[in-house]
């Protein structure tokens, strides 16, 4: 087994995976309930959060664990914010000098991508083409073989999950803005009325498989903006209603508008890809693919090309985990013939070599 760390943000996650991908102990302590008292993650707050809770953390995922039976330590090593990845690292830094284990470095992306291997009963074949989503990235990758993969698109401002967020914001959603958007959404209508665009979506050249995600969050405010002075107007011919406020229908059917859009460009952008490079793999990953209405669509286009598609088999898979880190960390094992990961050799990484 491998013991697998993961603090990139404001989770603190430890995870025991086998060299079949099977999961055989979870824990994630979030700071969530913190983060939404501050309105988002304060960085400080997120890295004083993971060095309370990191002992704790460990202690409960090694009760009752040999260590004979541990063959190496895996650690997120970035990108993410600095305090929480140096409380990961220094842990795992001591847990492996400790008990002499090979430590191995994982690329927080790279984990994503490798949580469709968790628990998966389909066997996954390369070249496989991947959407990592989430709050911090926004990235299409042709993943060629086990340690191989280029990134083909990127978002060029902000990732959909940000979107998602700071758009819930806009509605007075709370946060974390993307699973409460996404809930008032499922009572949402479609409105001639309410109409955002597609970013990027006919774009060509070097912006192909490239996001763009501030031009909706800007429409959106716009289109609030709107529908306000529509409703002052209105009020000032009706004694009885005196606000201009949003009511809640109209609220949700802006949620609707917002999720459709996010997800019809993020789809459409891999689905141009598979049909470009003739992949016939696909994966989605991130924090955004638990998003139901993206899961939904992603299994439905892949199946009406004949694709193989891989979502992560459980909800807590999509988000930040240390499972995933876990699964690329065997990848890493199984594929590396040198074996020794030295513990000097772990460092924050905070851009992706590729």
């Amino acid at each position: 087994m491998i013991l697998a760390i993961e603090t990139s943000c404001d989770e603190v996650s430890a995870s025991l995976v086998d060299q079949n991908f099977c999961v055989q102990k979870h824990i994630i302590f979030s700071s969530s309930n913190l983060a939404n008292k501050t309105g988002g993650v304060v960085p400080e707050l997120a890295a004083r959060e993971a060095a309370n809770m990191m002992q704790s953390v460990i202690k409960k995922i090694t009760k009752n664990i040999e260590w004979n039976h541990i063959k190496a330590i895996a650690v997120t090593n970035g990108p993410g914010l600095v305090g929480s990845l140096m409380t990961g690292i220094e842990t795992a830094k001591t847990l492996a000098i400790l008990f002499n284990k090979p430590l191995i470095p994982v690329f927080h992306i790279f984990g994503h991508m490798c949580a469709n291997f968790l628990e998966q009963k389909n066997k996954i074949t390369f070249p496989a083409l991947v959407l990592t989503v989430s709050g911090g990235h926004n990235d299409i990758y042709v993943w060629e073989n086990a340690l191989e993969y280029k990134r083909i698109g990127t978002t060029l401002d902000d990732a959909a999950g940000e979107c998602f967020d700071k758009c819930a914001r806009m509605l007075g959603l709370g946060y974390p803005g993307g699973p409460l958007l996404s809930k008032k959404a499922e009572s949402g209508k479609k409105r001639d009325d309410i109409i955002l665009p597609r970013p990027l979506k006919h774009t060509k050249n070097e912006n192909l498989f490239n996001f763009s995600f501030s031009g909706l969050k800007t429409a959106l405010l716009y289109k609030i903006q709107k529908i306000k002075i529509i409703n002052k107007n209105n009020s000032e011919n009706n004694s009885e209603n005196k606000s201009d406020n949003l009511d809640e229908q109209t609220i949700a059917d802006l949620c609707l508008e917002v999720e459709t859009a996010i997800c019809e460009t993020l789809l459409h952008k891999l689905f141009l890809a598979q049909k470009i490079y003739k992949i016939n793999t696909l994966m989605l990953s991130g924090g955004v693919s638990a998003n139901k209405p993206l899961r939904a669509q992603f299994l439905h286009k892949a199946t009406a090309i004949k694709c193989n598609a891989f979502i992560p088999v459980k909800f807590e898979y999509c988000t930040d985990n240390a499972a995933m880190i876990g699964a690329a960390a065997q990848i890493i094992w199984k594929n590396s013939t040198n074996k020794s990961f030295p513990v000097e050799n772990v460092k924050i990484q905070m851009k992706q070599e590729i």
